[in-house]
């Protein structure tokens, strides 16, 4: 399910926010005036539609191990750097 939200509901409300997309894997369009600025979505379906890893890659990438995607390298130490 795909649920809309203001920025300042999306504010006010982060903790529950993050709960509904990591935990029941819905996505949410964050609108400010009625436009939308950002999409939230969970963390697997970032790494399977977006970066376009299979599954077993998701695991690897959580246990620490670089994935390789096309030329580009990813490694949780990476990531938790930034």
């Amino acid at each position: 399910m795909i649920r809309e939200i203001s920025a300042m509901d999306f504010r006010q409300n982060l903790g529950g926010i993050l709960n509904l997309v990591s935990l029941k894997h819905e996505s949410v369009i964050i609108r400010r005036s009625d436009e939308p600025i950002a999409v939230l979505i969970d963390i697997e379906t970032f790494h399977q539609k977006v970066l376009g890893l299979p599954s077993q890659s998701l695991r690897d990438f959580s246990n620490g191990v670089t994935v390789k995607l096309g030329k580009y390298k990813f490694n949780r130490d990476d990531a938790n750097a930034r």
